[in-house]
Formats: C-alpha cells, sequence, structure tokens
C-alpha cells in the first residue's frame, strides 16, 4: 500500500478548515491523520508499506515524523492525477503484482476493508478496486496494473471524481469492485461528522485524531 501524505505544514494542509481552525491547528489536525494512517497501514497483515510524500524536500522531515520501517519516496506529477499514476508506476516498477493508493484525509477507514481491496486483486477477483468517499471522490485506489487513462482529464477535487473513474474503468474493460463508503475529513461539517463517528468507534481506530476532535 502507498500511502500518499503531504508534510503537516502550517497554511498547506487542511486549508478548508481554516476557519474555523487556526493554520497551526490545521496543521496539527493533519499531523494526526497522517500518523494514524501510517500505524494503521503498518499493522495490516501481508500488506507492504510505502509512503509517497509532498513535497519532494520533505524526506527528512517524514523520516522524524514516522521513523517506522517502509519504502520512502517522493511524489512527482503536475497534478494529483499524474502523482497517483506516477506513484503506481513506482510501486510496480519495484515488482510488486497488486498496488493500492490511499489517503490520509480518512484516517476511521477500516482495516478490514484495506486487507478486503488487497485481497480482490491478490484473488484475480477484480482488476480496479476503488473506496468511494461521499463528497464523489474516493480514498482507495487498488490495480493490477497502471492504467493512465484512469488518471486524465478528471476534474480532481470535484464531487464527479469517483463516477468519471468507474466511467473510464468501464471504457478499458476493467473488473471494478467497490469497498466500504467512507467520510473525509475535509470541510467544518466533516469536523463535527467524524467525531461523532470517532466518539462510537472502538478506542483503537485513529486514536491521535480522536483526541484531537
Amino acid at each position: 500500500m502507498v500511502v500518499m501524505a503531504k508534510a503537516p505544514r502550517p497554511g498547506e494542509v487542511k486549508t478548508r478548515l481554516v476557519p474555523p481552525l487556526t493554520p497551526s491547528a490545521a496543521a496539527e489536525l493533519h499531523k494526526c491523520c497522517l500518523l494514524d494512517t501510517l500505524e494503521k497501514a503498518s499493522q495490516l497483515t501481508g500488506v507492504g508499506l510505502a509512503l509517497a510524500y509532498s513535497p519532494a524536500d520533505a524526506g527528512q522531515e517524514f523520516r522524524e515524523l514516522w521513523p517506522g520501517e517502509c519504502l520512502r519516496f517522493p511524489q512527482e506529477g503536475r497534478d494529483l492525477g499524474e502523482r497517483m499514476l506516477n506513484c503506481f508506476r513506482w510501486a510496480f516498477a519495484e515488482g510488486f503484482a497488486y498496488v493500492a493508493l490511499h489517503g490520509t484525509d480518512i484516517p476511521h477507514a477500516r482495516g478490514r476493508e484495506l486487507v478486503r481491496g488487497f485481497d480482490l486483486l491478490k484473488s484475480d477477483s477484480a482488476d480496479l478496486v476503488l473506496g468511494p468517499t461521499d463528497d464523489g471522490g474516493y480514498y482507495f485506489i487498488g490495480a493490477r496494473a497502471a492504467e493512465p487513462e484512469l488518471f486524465r482529464g478528471i476534474e480532481w477535487g470535484t464531487p464527479k471524481v469517483f463516477a468519471a473513474t468507474l466511467e473510464r474503468a468501464a471504457v478499458l474493460g476493467l473488473r471494478t469492485v467497490e469497498i466500504s463508503r467512507e467520510r473525509d475529513l475535509d470541510t467544518p461539517d466533516d469536523l463535527k461528522a467524524v467525531s461523532d463517528m470517532l466518539a462510537h468507534a472502538p478506542e483503537t481506530v485513529a486514536p491521535r485524531t480522536r483526541k484531537f476532535l
């Protein structure tokens, strides 16, 4: 699994949460989400972990944030689509037979669902696995090959991303399966919704994010 992460720098992350949060508080929340996501991913059975970081000069910053064992490389690309495609290309070049990308906006995503996504690829039950989000995007994308057309011409950051990706997958003839839908943590409304959800979840789910909220 490749976790795609931005460095938790004030003014550069969780900007849609400013206000009500300050830039520093938004960066701290992002750091909590990032660490919870990496910890969860590192504990998944049978799943290797890689960290694709941004910006390119943040390598040492991430080594200090997350000293745990994982492969590391900088994200490259002019937009999100190019960065994701290059993450897939990097992982397949490393020799992995199937690869998934996972963002850090959903630290509460269920580990069993992430593993199910990998199992679908491993068992050749799907060519593409997507974990949709309530805002029309996705938090998980797994594939058995790097498909450039999945990432070209998509209006990133809009509610059309998931639907457009499904349409592209159909045109490409990919067998696509969805795992659970989740709510990401991007807007002021999300703050309360995710806080309420975590209040009723096991204490092991996203503990840093729970404490911050």
